[in-house]
């Protein structure tokens, strides 16, 4: 099905079952990309049937997924599926030389985005008197209440959404707790099966700054993925202090990408 020059199209059960023939789990979980296609929102490209997206719903817009070899594959299926969604709409890693055309169709640039990678278990001697536990809903409200103090509206989470990755089996949320008080966490994913793990948020309390908390919180992530033999670890940035602090800690800079958004 075509719209307009718009090179893109509506997954059929044909393009499906090509997908996964060609991604058996390296790039998507099957079952995932079932629950994809069913939605009636999996969108491929007419270029290369190979090539799709499909939109994630967070609790403030959504985020456009794509996997695609072009820029070009990229800009047709975005133009073939915002119309169909509603609210505000996040497409990531977008690079500089390629936002224009991305604004002829209603998107701004929002964040620059640095990438980072580690392909290692090497940890830091920083300490700090703490203790770092699994997730307990004992400590949901200091939570909710840390990340909101902490991170704009793009980036928090409410208290559903909390809950919600807590249930989730490859997702790993730590806390860390001085005297039964809450100073940090993280959120990790752990992707089982597909042999790499992400960082999703390390939070320090914004008045204990620069007292190694980071770093200790950030070596019990790293000993996380070990324990389950994950490499290598991503994360992203869109702060210059989290960029040099995940440099400082052995991580590589690997990309810098901008996140757009269609109001």
């Amino acid at each position: 099905m075509r719209n307009g020059d718009i090179m893109a199209h509506i997954a059929t059960e044909l393009d499906f079952r090509r997908i996964i023939k060609h991604n058996p789990g390296n790039v998507l979980d099957r079952n995932y990309i079932h629950r994809v296609y069913k939605s009636g929102y999996m969108i491929v490209s007419d270029i290369n049937l190979l090539s799709f997206c499909y939109p994630v719903e967070y609790f403030d817009g959504i985020l456009i997924r794509c996997f695609s070899s072009t820029i070009e594959e990229t800009i047709d299926m975005v133009s073939f599926i915002t119309p169909m969604l509603k609210g505000r709409i996040f497409l990531s890693h977008i690079t500089d030389d390629f936002i224009e055309p991305f604004r002829h169709i209603g998107f701004k640039n929002h964040y620059k985005v640095s990438g980072f990678y580690k392909m290692d278990y090497n940890l830091s001697l920083k300490s700090y008197p703490c203790e770092i536990i699994d997730f307990s809903m004992e400590y949901l409200m200091q939570l909710e209440y840390m990340d909101r103090s902490l991170f704009s509206n793009t980036w928090r989470l409410s208290f559903d959404d909390i809950s919600t990755l807590s249930r989730d089996r490859n997702i790993k949320i730590r806390l860390c707790l001085s005297k039964e008080s809450l100073i940090g966490f993280s959120i990790l994913r752990l992707n089982r099966g597909f042999g790499y793990g992400y960082i999703i948020k390390i939070a320090v309390d914004g008045a204990l700054h620069r007292r190694g908390i980071g770093t200790v919180i950030l070596n019990d992530a790293i000993q996380i993925f070990k324990s389950s033999s994950i490499l290598p670890i991503f994360t992203d940035t869109i702060s210059e202090g989290s960029a040099e602090f995940f440099k400082s800690n052995g991580f590589r800079e690997y990309s810098k990408s901008c996140l757009l958004v269609k109001e």
